[in-house]
């Protein structure tokens, strides 16, 4: 099923309180952590979207500078990443890169009742 354009999009949190109820958002904060070509492209994709308020990169590249906001936060460091979703009210966390997956990201930003997609470090 495809969702009409313009429509508002349905975000859920687990654990957050909202117990099944999901939220409708117009003005999300994204950020993709990486900087590579993937997360460029990543980049260039999400920023289309009209869903999306803020597009945030970490660390980024020259390419993404010119598209999304950038945050000078190494893509291994998990802590300050998720730091850095709280302190900024990021919505979404795209993770591009398999080292921060492998490390952990996901494991630490669930503890913390952050969204982000990516596999556990088990799965990863």
């Amino acid at each position: 099923m495809q969702q009409a354009e313009g429509a508002p999009i349905a975000l859920g949190r687990k654990g957050c309180g909202h117990q099944g109820e999901r939220e409708r958002v117009n003005d999300l904060k994204v950020r993709v952590v990486g900087s590579g070509a993937r997360e460029h492209a990543l980049s260039w994709k999400l920023k289309q979207s009209p869903h999306i308020s803020e597009l945030f990169v970490a660390p980024g590249n020259a390419g993404t500078a010119s598209i999304a906001r950038t945050l000078d936060i190494a893509p291994d460091d998990t802590q300050g990443l998720a730091a850095a979703a709280q302190s900024h009210k990021i919505d979404l966390t795209v993770v591009g890169p398999e080292g921060p997956l492998s490390q952990g990201i996901v494991d630490v930003f669930q503890e913390r009742n952050l969204l982000i997609v990516g596999p556990s470090k088990a799965a990863a």
